[in-house]
């Protein structure tokens, strides 16, 4: 009786291992498969529009100057301009895609395959994004239809605050919620209040991300699966 009993056992913790060993397997296949998606991608030729790396550039700006650009193109930090990527947007669609990294050096991204915003008298409003694939999180889409705000050009939605200047940054806030990464190049959770390079969906209001960078290129066919 006790021999069958051990033989049960050791056939039991057989089976955990197993199953572990296969629950591994597919959880290291989840990370896998969207890091090749990425890879896929960033062989292709984009546009950087947006980047974030070390806290070199003040993204602090007024309305002229996140218009017509500000930064140190192409290598260190820097933003296009609004004005270049309404054209780049409204001659061809675009698609959008924004690669993060926290602190930890893991990466993330969202891709979006028909970006585009309006023109300055529709204060470059986000008209369209399209679908939505990544793993970073779907933050923008509830920006849509919004209005780009600065600290002296405030366009949103929330009655008693200026989002842009409250956050310290500037984006197509609503009511000065969720992501933004435009804000102060802060580290990590050391963040007062939800400021910083933000970007709600995968890290939440309250961390800063290490990098952060937006690109565009012409449209594809078809979005992948």
């Amino acid at each position: 009786m006790w021999k069958w009993f051990c033989l049960i056992f050791v056939i039991f913790c057989a089976l955990l291992v197993v199953l572990h060993a296969f629950q591994g397997n597919e959880e290291e296949e989840d990370i896998k498969a969207p890091n090749s998606m990425l890879e896929e991608l960033q062989s292709s030729n984009w546009t950087t529009i947006q980047r974030r790396q070390d806290g070199s550039v003040n993204f602090y700006r007024n309305w002229t100057e996140y218009k017509e650009g500000f930064g140190d193109a192409p290598n260190g930090e820097f933003f296009l301009g609004l004005q270049k990527i309404h054209e780049f947007t409204s001659q061809t669609p675009q698609e959008l895609l924004i690669v993060l990294k926290d602190w930890e050096n893991n990466t993330r991204f969202a891709l979006y395959d028909h970006f585009e915003i309006g023109n300055e008298s529709e204060f470059y409003s986000l008209k369209n994004l399209g679908k939505y694939q990544g793993n970073a999180g779907d933050d923008l889409n509830s920006y849509k239809g919004m209005k780009f705000s600065t600290y002296d050009s405030d366009n949103d939605i929330d009655e008693s605050s200026n989002c842009a200047e409250l956050f310290d940054g500037a984006w197509w806030f609503t009511d000065c919620g969720l992501g933004n990464v435009n804000g102060p190049y802060l580290k990590g959770d050391d963040v007062n209040k939800d400021d910083g390079v933000t970007w709600d969906a995968w890290k939440g209001a309250y961390y800063s991300l290490q990098f952060s960078e937006m690109k565009l290129r012409p449209k594809q066919l078809e979005i992948r699966n």
